[in-house]
């Protein structure tokens, strides 16, 4: 029983890993545009006002205030995520311990 709890919980994390490649998050502020995906890889960055690249301390802390509230989405990602493979794992009548 445990054993194939185990393996299951195994390939679902795997699953996890494969799915959160395939979503993607994006923060804007300020013309700036960070786009990655759940797994936390960044993809790409964009400036589209180009006046902000006149101020590079501007700049920096934008970047900066850009990609903490990223890698907050992501983790509300991760979250949300992990609730699903959960409810998944359960046995039927227990799905919604976890939403």
């Amino acid at each position: 029983m445990f054993g194939d709890l185990m393996g299951d919980l195994s390939r679902k994390q795997e699953e996890m890993k494969e799915r959160l490649k395939t979503i993607k998050v994006t923060e804007t502020i300020d013309g700036i545009t960070l786009e990655a995906n759940a797994n936390r890889e960044l993809q790409n960055v964009s400036i589209v006002d180009e006046t902000i690249m006149e101020d590079k301390e501007r700049l920096e802390d934008t970047i900066v205030v850009a990609f903490n509230r990223l890698n907050n989405k992501i983790t509300e990602t991760e979250v949300l995520e992990s609730q699903k493979l959960m409810a998944e794992l359960m046995p039927e009548g227990f799905e919604d311990l976890f939403n």
